[in-house]
């Protein structure tokens, strides 16, 4: 019983520095949307504000996708670390499944490791 315990404590205390991981990056990200938006959404010329929304919305997508990237590159390079997924495209496809919650049936983590994984996992066990 107590093996069990450390096991669950054991992913509880790497989802919870992930997780952080994941937070920070997100704010990190969220900072960068706003200078972003800050910079380029109204110009004044003439007294009058002009929005770039052509300029902007673009740029806010791509700053909101690559921060969700780097977050999905994180749990990837952990799976592929520890030696839980065996290459890098299981581990970056598990990641955006899990990341999405959409929740992986093709890839599926150790038993160790099935805490991390999606409620599927936990049904076949």
């Amino acid at each position: 019983m107590l093996n069990s315990d450390f096991r669950y404590a054991e992913q509880f205390l790497v989802a919870l520095v992930l997780t952080s991981l994941t937070v920070f990056i997100h704010s990190m990200g969220m900072s960068w949307v706003w200078r972003y938006r800050k910079r380029f959404h109204s110009f004044v010329k003439d007294g009058k504000p002009l929005k770039k929304d052509r300029v902007l919305m673009p740029g806010l997508v791509a700053i909101m996708m690559g921060a969700h990237f780097i977050e999905v590159l994180i749990w990837a390079w952990f799976y592929l670390l520890l030696g839980i997924l065996p290459d890098l495209v299981s581990a970056i496809y598990f990641s955006i499944y899990s990341y999405t919650t959409l929740g992986s049936s093709i890839v599926t983590l150790p038993d160790h490791w099935r805490g991390l994984g999606d409620l599927r996992q936990w049904q076949r066990c």
